[in-house]
């Protein structure tokens, strides 16, 4: 229900009232039912694993397994960005100068990778290396 009302709502939510009691977030709603959701004021706040299998309709599941999918590329991205600033450091290098480097562009072309941020993030999951970059 609480995505059904807002996407950001729904990632914040920590807790559901249902006629002024507090309920589980699963509740099935009766016709006339007074709802007040609570949400942390955290914006970094996000659902717990365990409401994929909570929620009741495919377009909130869809939104709660982006939202994880989201973080994890955040997450590895700068993961990613800290692997390469240590593999162009051992070979004498800077990352902020590599990325302006015409072979970087022509690895990223090659591969497709449309930013840094994906270049970062498929360095993390092992999908690139810099094997035959030079």
């Amino acid at each position: 229900m609480h995505f059904q009302v807002h996407t950001q709502i729904g990632y914040r939510t920590i807790g559901v009232k249902v006629n002024g009691r507090i309920t589980q977030l699963n509740q099935v709603l009766k016709n006339g039912d007074k709802v007040e959701i609570m949400t942390s004021k955290n914006i970094n706040k996000g659902p717990g694993k365990d409401w994929i299998e909570m929620v009741n309709n495919h377009s909130s599941r869809v939104k709660i397994r982006k939202w994880f999918k989201d973080k994890e590329f955040e997450e590895k991205s700068k993961e990613g960005e800290q692997i390469l600033e240590k593999e162009f450091e051992r070979l004498g290098l800077k990352l902020k100068d590599m990325l302006e480097d015409e072979r970087v562009f022509l690895y990223m072309k090659k591969f497709n990778i449309p930013d840094n941020k994906t270049l970062f993030y498929r360095f993390a999951i092992g999908d690139l290396s810099l094997d035959g970059f030079f």
